[in-house]
């Protein structure tokens, strides 16, 4: 039957979010837009969709009921069950929040894009994600009615790599809304301090390995320094290994692989300094969740940061560690009223990603 409800209705593919115990990378993102849009229940009826209950967080489904279509899971139930299941629901739009689409999906659709990887530096995924997205990408860009890119960035590469239409290309970054900072403990279990922190998955365009080698020269200035890398293991944990038994300092490096997001946090809120390595993001969600917190980010320009205001970060160069022992000089030892300052404005500039303002511009574009 027809709906009479008048807000716009759109289903979001969610099965990410129920396949990850403690949601990460793209789960996380699809939680935390879920979360930004409970605003906004006048103006759209949100209706996530996934092949399972599986570990589809409670405190959503208060918010927004899961709607369970079992079949088998995967490309099958992408690319058959849910266009199926879609055309019947009389929908403004099925967002597809990972890259992909169905095919044939019959109605209005908006894919999200977070960054160009496979494209810009292929070498870093696992070989079956690889050829998917190389083949599904495409198309799914093709026929998506609306684009959602991560940062300008990944917009920009959109139309260089695809030759997308502009018009059909909307900027919404990742919502991120950090904990206040007073609910965030001081200190850390390890007691180790200071340090600089890193947060990133272990793989080859993040880059470990060189700053592992950055650090070590870094540690015969800063002699009281640690480095703790926070992220899970993937394909470059074997190089990571190896470069770290090979340092000078390598009793000052922790690489403590995945944690809790209450930990991040803890570690966050508590660094010298975040560092960032990567050589190629779409939008860097730590170096904006370390300035929400007024924690210094030290990183080449990469993802947002390209899109930063002058001199609310530090500038790396990964190639040159030079870079990085200036850098950590000037956040430990320089003038304290320029780094205050510098914080100031890095914290104001991050405010524009909270929860309220993507929830704005996601129902804006459509």
């Amino acid at each position: 039957m027809p709906n009479n409800d008048n807000r716009l209705r759109i289903a979001i593919d969610v099965r990410a979010l129920t396949t990850q115990p403690t949601p990460s990378g793209i789960a996380l993102y699809i939680r935390q837009l879920l979360h930004c849009l409970a605003h906004h229940k006048t103006e759209i009826a949100l209706i996530p969709v996934a092949h399972t209950r599986g570990h589809y967080p409670k405190d959503l489904e208060a918010i927004w009921p899961l709607h369970v279509v079992a079949a088998i899971p995967g490309v099958p139930w992408q690319q058959i069950t849910l266009p199926c299941w879609a055309r019947r629901k009389h929908l403004s739009y099925l967002h597809g929040p990972a890259f992909t689409l169905p095919i044939c999906a019959g109605i209005p659709t908006i894919v999200t894009i977070h960054d160009l990887t496979p494209y810009i530096y292929s070498g870093t995924m696992r070989p079956s994600t690889y050829k998917y997205l190389r083949i599904m990408l495409p198309i799914s860009l093709k026929l998506a009615t609306k684009i959602f890119a991560d940062s300008p960035e990944v917009a920009s590469d959109l139309i260089r790599i695809f030759k997308v239409s502009q018009n059909r290309i909307y900027v919404i970054p990742p919502p991120i809304d950090t904990p206040v900072i007073s609910n965030i403990a001081l200190g850390n279990p390890y007691l180790i301090h200071p340090y600089l922190l890193a947060i990133a998955t272990q793989e080859p365009r993040k880059r470990l390995p060189e700053l592992l080698q950055a650090f070590d020269v870094l540690a015969t200035h800063q002699h009281d320094l640690h480095l703790v890398i926070l992220g899970k293991h993937d394909s470059d944990t074997g190089r990571i290994t190896t470069t770290l038994s090979s340092l000078t300092n390598k009793g000052r490096v922790h690489v403590l692989g995945y944690v809790t997001q209450e930990e991040k946090w803890r570690w966050l809120r508590n660094a010298d300094a975040l560092i960032s390595a990567s050589i190629y993001e779409g939008f860097l969600m730590p170096a904006i969740e370390a300035m929400q917190l007024r924690v210094p980010v030290i990183s080449e320009p990469v993802g947002i940061l390209r899109a930063a205001p002058k001199g609310i970060y530090y500038p790396y160069l990964v190639a040159d560690a030079s870079t990085l022992v200036s850098a950590v000089a000037t956040i430990r030892h320089g003038p304290l009223e320029h780094k205050t300052t510098r914080l100031s404005n890095a914290h104001n500039w991050a405010m524009q990603f909270q929860c309220h303002n993507i929830g704005r511009l996601y129902l804006d574009a459509l």
